[in-house]
């Protein structure tokens, strides 16, 4: 799924495959549609979609 005009992806939910949509004007959350999974806030887009792109190993966060 594309977001906004920086053609950033986000992945599907990590804990139930469910599609990722953006919210907040000024501070920036990306949150699952179907179970309510969401990232902190952010002040730059770019940041909330790493954060939800971003997948554990072993307790530690890795970029898939």
């Amino acid at each position: 799924m594309s977001v906004d005009n920086e053609n950033l992806e986000l992945k599907k939910c990590p804990y139930c495959g469910g599609t990722a949509i953006q919210f907040g004007r000024t501070k920036k959350k990306i949150k699952c549609k179907e179970c309510g999974a969401s990232t902190s806030t952010y002040d730059l887009l770019s940041e909330a979609v790493e954060a939800w792109n971003k997948r554990t190993i072993n307790n530690q966060m890795v970029a898939e």
